[in-house]
């Protein structure tokens, strides 16, 4: 009797519950397709929209976000939506950290739309569960001034998607940025529309990129306009709390180097579809990055390099176009955070980061221009 051959194993796509609004059912849709990502169950802050939800997306409904992480089999949770775990004032409580960390001592991936914590006065105040900051962030350009800022990786509670330091064009310049000498100037400018995720994730992208290329700034001048203002930025709540969850609108925001470097930040919630471009200035020219491609332009004015993506949508009014570009990079980034052959990225600074971003929100309080350091100081209990 002739042996039988060996079967062929079958290979299941990675699975993942997901935590969102209602208004997100189409983006998260997409973006888990681009990952090659199959759901399982999906669960709503809105506890009246779970089924409508899990039927809209073909899974089981997950009514309670902390049972759900328990037992989830799932290899990622995606938190699409700012409510639930952390959207209290006083941050994330010890039990939804716990839950999360179980995630990670179970395999279990859990990433978010929205940085987590939200503010650095969120973070650990007992010295001994801030990170030092050894080894937390890649800084390409001049060596900052400053000593490494602390709170590390160590301190994020889910895996902020998407990064745009993470994103394609920006991996694949390493030798292009090598090549651009010190750089003098950065900036960066994230918009979104609604359900993209918010303003304050927006600021949160921005600042990794910056602290990523230039370090920790020493002071951060930020103006904010509210989603309530009208057309000469008037509101009755014009200002921002302290934490970048949930908040929306627009802020523009410039950060000084205490070596004469300079950054700035445009980012909104408001701006209708995704749109993210980078800019940094150096000794060889100009390196602008977009989600799709990059241009290098010499001092001369010279074309470089460049290259961008022919598959982009542009001039479209349909939903499926405006949820393009976002679900994308979002979908890149999931499947990379999947791979558990590929590369390991450094970690975010996210006390640096978190520092910037609370400067800035501070500093559109105030009116004046602020600290991170101070921030940095708030948080340890100084």
């Amino acid at each position: 009797m002739a042996e039988a051959a060996p079967s062929t194993p079958t290979t299941h796509p990675p699975s993942a519950m997901v935590w969102l609004d209602v208004g997100q059912v189409e983006l998260v849709r997409a973006a888990v397709g681009v990952a090659g990502i199959t759901i399982t169950h999906a669960g709503c802050p809105e506890a009246g929209k779970v089924r409508e939800i899990a039927a809209a997306l073909g899974c089981e409904p997950a009514d309670d976000l902390r049972t759900a992480l328990a037992s989830t089999k799932a290899g990622l949770v995606l938190l699409a939506a700012p409510g639930g775990i952390g959207s209290g004032r006083g941050g994330a409580s010890e039990a939804e950290i716990e839950a999360l960390f179980a995630c990670a001592d179970r395999g279990v991936r859990v990433a978010s739309l929205e940085p987590m914590p939200g503010s650095i006065l969120h973070l650990p105040q007992d010295p001994s569960g801030i990170d030092d900051g050894a080894g937390m962030g890649v800084a390409i350009g001049p060596e900052p001034s400053e000593e490494p800022i602390a709170g590390g990786a160590a301190s994020e509670w889910a895996t902020f998607v998407p990064l745009a330091r993470l994103s394609k064009p920006v991996r694949e310049a390493g030798e292009i940025l090598a090549q651009l000498g010190t750089m003098s100037m950065v900036s960066v400018q994230a918009l979104c529309g609604p359900g993209q995720g918010s303003l304050g994730a927006r600021m949160y992208d921005a600042m990794e990129m910056i602290a990523w290329l230039l370090g920790t700034p020493d002071r951060v001048d930020a103006a904010y306009v509210p989603p309530t203002a009208n057309g000469r930025g008037r509101s009755v709540h014009a200002l921002p709390g302290d934490s970048l969850v949930g908040l929306e609108g627009d802020l523009s925001a410039n950060l000084r180097f205490a070596d004469g470097r300079a950054a700035s930040v445009v980012a909104s919630n408001r701006a209708g579809r995704w749109s993210r471009a980078i800019t940094v200035v150096g000794e060889k020219g100009r390196l602008r990055f977009y989600d799709d491609g990059l241009d290098w332009i010499s001092p001369e004015g010279a074309v470089l390099d460049s290259s961008r993506d022919a598959a982009r949508v542009r001039g479209s009014a349909q939903q499926e176009a405006a949820i393009a570009p976002a679900a994308r990079v979002i979908g890149d980034q999931l499947a990379r955070l999947l791979d558990a052959a590929g590369p390991v990225d450094a970690p975010t600074n996210i006390g640096a980061v978190l520092s910037m971003a609370g400067a800035a929100l501070l500093s559109a309080r105030t009116g004046e221009s602020e600290s991170p350091e101070t921030l940095l100081r708030m948080a340890r209990g100084g």
